[in-house]
């Protein structure tokens, strides 16, 4: 179980670099995410409430707050195993 535990965490910090990466190169589907994603993508429900202004500044909390949450994650993960 611990090794699941340690696969999402890294996972999740995984994700969160390549947001922060797509975010410096202005990939589209972050920029402007199509509708469809909402469910899986916070600031797609930014974009639908207050207008694709507001993405990139939600985009940014999103893959920083990834990377945080990823790193809590891992380290107790790691401190468990020991």
């Amino acid at each position: 179980m611990e090794v699941l535990e340690l696969f999402v965490c890294v996972l999740g910090l995984a994700f969160g670099a390549v947001l922060v990466y797509g975010l410096k190169q202005q990939w589209q589907w972050i920029y402007d995410p199509p509708e469809w994603m909402f469910a899986i993508y916070f600031p797609t429900v930014i974009k639908m409430m207050w207008g694709p202004k507001h993405v990139p500044r939600f985009a940014y909390l999103t893959a920083y707050g990834y990377i945080i949450l990823s790193i809590i994650c891992l380290t107790g993960s790691l401190l468990d195993m020991l």
